[in-house]
Order: structure tokens, then C-alpha cells, then sequence
């Protein structure tokens, strides 16, 4: 079977480019010739083989993009590491990842938040933040990271406090998924703000209040998805936010009510937590 080579395009802005190879088995000594012809760079791996394929190619390439998917768990070499721009841990990895040397990490996804060693703040060229798991009720882990662009969080169904100075004033992208965020306040300080997305499909308590006007400075903003995580209020914002097309609310978890005129969609009211009301 052939180790598949392609080419990963991470970050387009940057056009930061690796050549990947992607094996599905252990590797061959053959394997190094195709390695050292392509020019790889990376290597997208089953946690299975991937101690054998660090192992094989560390000496041969340099390794900076790392992806390991797949359900057992796996352990980065010491010094293994060292020279990563991408890091995707897809697989649940053992024991902690030591982050603190990987100085030009530039994109980190990991399954579980919990299993990083180290401030994420000792990561200069950080850009590119995912975390599954994230347990934590604030974003001070986030505190230090000067250069994030995108910050996506998988929650627990708590509420996150986001209090000012929660983010980096270079973000681009932010997404809170299967948890709530206790104010929009850290977005006062986040200008360049794309794309906003906090979001319960099935929420079990009373949905905290947000105010949209603490928004009124993220002019770039095109994409704001919050209806189902929150109540809302200062929707009318909208109005001095040049580059969103629509902005979702839901029946009586809005105000003002009155939006005609306003790039605002209505929906029905689904069944709601007995303690909500605007």
C-alpha cells in the first residue's frame, strides 16, 4: 500500500504551505526515498503507527505539521516536537502535552484541553486555537496570546465569563460551542471580529443576557450566531455594522423589538428555561 503525498494549505492569509504525507500502516525502508523525493514536511497519522513514523522520520525531514487521528492514545517523543508549526491532536493523547518548547507553533488543535503542559502564552506565533473539552468557566487561558486569529472552544455547558481584556484585539474568528458566555465585554477590544458564534443546540438552564452593544466596534463583523445560547439585548447595533447581512433572534428573547428595517430574522420561539424572559 502507498503512502499518500499531498500538499496542506494552513492559514491562507500567511499562505503557509506542507507537504504531507499520510500513511496507513507502519513504515518501510523504502519509505524514506519518498519522504526525502517530495519534500515532506508533515505527516497526517493513525495514533496507532505514530511513534514509529516519528521515530523513522525525525532524522530524515523536517517535521513541522503533525496530525495524529484515530481513538488510541499517543505521546510525543521529547524533542520531537520542537520544530512544529501545526499540531493537530485529534486522538486523545497520553498523559500532558508539553507545549513550552514548540516556539512556532503556529496552529494547535487538541481533543481535550486538559492534557496541555505550559501557558499557551509561551507561543508567540500562535494563531490557530481548537480545544475540545474545555472545562474552564473564563479565557484566561487565552491571556498572553497576542496573535490569535481563531479560537474555537468545545464547552461542558457551563458558563464562560469573557470580562475585558479576555481576547487578543487580532482576532478574527470566535466560536463557543455546547457552553455560554456570561458577557460579550471582551469584544469591545476586538476590532477586527469576523465571525461571532456561541452556540447550545439543546440548552438545559435559563440562557445568560447579552449585550449586542458591546459589539458596536467589531465594524467588520459578517456572521453573528447567538440566539440559541442567549437572550439578547441592543439588537438594533446591527444598524452600525456595516458588513453583516443577518443577524438571527428568536421570538420574545430580543429588544428592542422593533427592527423593521434592520438585517434581523425573527424565528419561532422554541420551548423555553421557565426563568427566561427579556
Amino acid at each position: 500500500m502507498r503512502v499518500r503525498v499531498h500538499t496542506v494549505e494552513q492559514n491562507k492569509v500567511e499562505q503557509h504551505k506542507y507537504v504531507v504525507a499520510e500513511p496507513s500502516r507502519p513504515p518501510r525502508g523504502d519509505d524514506l526515498d519518498l519522504l526525502l523525493s517530495r519534500d515532506v514536511t508533515g505527516i497526517a497519522v493513525a495514533s496507532d503507527h505514530v511513534a514509529a513514523w516519528l521515530e523513522f522520520a525525525r532524522e530524515a525531514i523536517p517535521l513541522r505539521f503533525l496530525e495524529v487521528f484515530g481513538r488510541s492514545s499517543w505521546s510525543l517523543p521529547a524533542g520531537a516536537g520542537d520544530n512544529l508549526e501545526v499540531l493537530h491532536s485529534l486522538a486523545p493523547y497520553k498523559g500532558r502535552l508539553p507545549i513550552a518548547s514548540m516556539f512556532g507553533l503556529r496552529s494547535l488543535v487538541v481533543r481535550a484541553a486538559s492534557s496541555l503542559e505550559g501557558g499557551l502564552a509561551q507561543l508567540p506565533s500562535l494563531s490557530e486555537l481548537v480545544l475540545g473539552s474545555f472545562a474552564d468557566e473564563n479565557l484566561a487561558i487565552l491571556e498572553g496570546c497576542h496573535n490569535l486569529e481563531v479560537v474555537k472552544l468545545t464547552g461542558r455547558g457551563q458558563v464562560v465569563q469573557a470580562g475585558p481584556g479576555s481576547l487578543p484585539a487580532s482576532l478574527d474568528y470566535f466560536a463557543l460551542h455546547g457552553a455560554y458566555l456570561g458577557s460579550l465585554e471582551a469584544f469591545v477590544e476586538t476590532p477586527a471580529l469576523r465571525t461571532l458564534i456561541v452556540d447550545v443546540p439543546a440548552p438545559r438552564r435559563a440562557r445568560p443576557v447579552l449585550d449586542l452593544r458591546d459589539l458596536r466596534h467589531c465594524r467588520e463583523l459578517d456572521w453573528i450566531e447567538l440566539w440559541r445560547a442567549a437572550r439578547l439585548r441592543g439588537v438594533d447595533v446591527v444598524a452600525g455594522l456595516p458588513r453583516l447581512e443577518n443577524l438571527v433572534v428568536q421570538s420574545g428573547n430580543y429588544e428592542p423589538t422593533d427592527v423593521e428595517g434592520l438585517p434581523i430574522t425573527v424565528t419561532p420561539a422554541t420551548r423555553r428555561h421557565p426563568v427566561e424572559g427579556v
